[in-house]
């Protein structure tokens, strides 16, 4: 099933919303999540598709987002608190092109803090939402391309289009972006 998931659901809501749907027998699961605050497509695999998981994830992915410049944020989304706030300075499209560029290709990204990846058996954003400190490890993901769909608003805000791999996050994106800038950013 093809779900145009609403922001603010976890897709493990969806989930569960089709099982209660289809029965509590049916087997029910996902090609790859979307953040709770990301729309669109979520693929649901149902009964015997369940098995396709491993295929569906390996496909590329596209994703179209706002980058927000001149700033980041304890989340590296908009839902997060400014943590640091430098303005955009003499950022170009030019610039953004130029640094959209050296993503290309296999990279070591580090997840966000605020994630759903496990460190020492918990869920990361449950332990940074206790006040802890995380370390979460980088890990290779691949950017097949990205590019800049928008000029820049006088408000700092930018459209992009990245297509990539499995485990890849928009959000790591997006704050890597900002920092090769040199004023930061979150989406």
């Amino acid at each position: 099933l093809l779900l145009n998931k609403p922001t603010e659901m976890r897709s493990t809501k969806c989930v569960e919303l089709v099982r209660n749907k289809l029965g509590r027998k049916t087997k029910v699961g996902h090609g790859g999540t979307l953040d709770s605050t990301a729309s669109g497509l979520l693929i649901i695999l149902v009964g015997a598709a369940t098995r396709l998981s491993n295929f569906i994830m390996e496909m590329p992915k596209l994703y179209e987002t706002v980058a927000c410049l001149g700033a980041e944020t304890s989340t590296d989304d908009a839902s997060g608190e400014i943590i640091s706030s430098n303005g955009r300075g003499t950022v170009s499209e030019k610039d953004i092109d130029l640094a959209l560029s050296s993503f290309m290709g296999w990279r070591m990204q580090a997840p966000p803090d605020v994630s759903a990846v496990h460190v020492d058996g918990r869920r990361a954003h449950e332990l940074v939402r206790e006040g802890h400190d995380v370390h979460i490890e980088k890990k290779p993901v691949f950017f097949c391309s990205s590019a800049r769909t928008s000029d820049i608003s006088d408000d700092g805000k930018v459209s992009l289009r990245i297509n990539c791999r499995k485990g890849t996050y928009i959000r790591s994106f997006v704050r890597d972006m900002g920092q090769l800038l040199g004023c930061g950013a979150y989406v």
